[in-house]
């Protein structure tokens, strides 16, 4: 949240919200179908429509590197709505899915996305552009450490190599790199996890947010 004027204008930045009492790790979630897919397996996942903007392509190629040097049991998970415009790019993505030789589950949307968030040992965005992502928010509300690309406001939430970390655009050798580190940890993964949580909770929850837009409200309405 930070409010300054420019020409003679207030200007504020706040973050978009996240609802913690319901993006909790402690509730009770119902199973979600494709838990028994997933039994016995880490879980490398992320929650983004198959857009060019949200960089599966790198997504993937960050998944054939950590399928190549793990030995442990691992699984990648896409939650996200395919809309008709995105075809041409999801058919490409298959392909290359089936020529990489990896375990994705193309799992689609859900109409709640917490019961998959709960699985998640690792949530990676892998985006060439964010704003404010919603998504990302999310996965740190249910207590999960986030590899994510430097863009929009992660940075600013996501703090490098203490609830995750941040790596350049496009760099799937580091998306890598970094998800191997937490998924070779369990007590890394917690450590994040809970700092991530703690974040969500102090900085990006719903009633923060709110009263932000109502201090600028109160801000704008002073001077007017």
């Amino acid at each position: 949240y930070a409010p300054y004027v420019s020409s003679n204008k207030f200007e504020f930045t706040i973050p978009a919200p996240v609802d913690t009492t319901r993006f909790d790790p402690k509730l009770e979630l119902p199973d979600d179908a494709l838990y028994s897919e997933l039994e016995g397996r880490k879980v490398v996942g992320t929650v983004a429509n198959p857009s060019p903007v949200k960089d599966l392509m790198t997504f993937l190629k960050m998944a054939e590197k950590v399928q190549k040097q793990t030995a442990m049991p691992v699984v990648f998970v896409v939650v996200g709505k395919l809309y008709e415009t995105q075809m041409n790019y999801f058919h490409t993505l298959q392909e290359m899915t089936k020529e990489l030789q990896l375990k994705i589950y193309w799992a689609g949307p859900r109409q709640d996305v917490r019961p998959l968030l709960k699985r998640f040992d690792v949530y990676v965005c892998s985006s060439k552009a964010e704003s404010s992502p919603i998504s990302v928010w999310e996965a740190m509300s249910m207590s999960k450490p986030i590899v994510s690309t430097d863009v929009g406001d992660v940075p600013i939430y996501v703090h490098d190599q203490e609830n995750g970390f941040i790596v350049p655009v496009g760099d799937a050798d580091q998306l890598a790199a970094c998800v191997q580190r937490l998924l070779d940890s369990e007590s890394m993964r917690k450590s994040f996890g809970k700092k991530s949580r703690w974040i969500a909770q102090q900085k990006l929850d719903i009633s923060f947010c709110g009263q932000k837009h109502f201090e600028a409200y109160q801000q704008i309405t002073s001077q007017s």
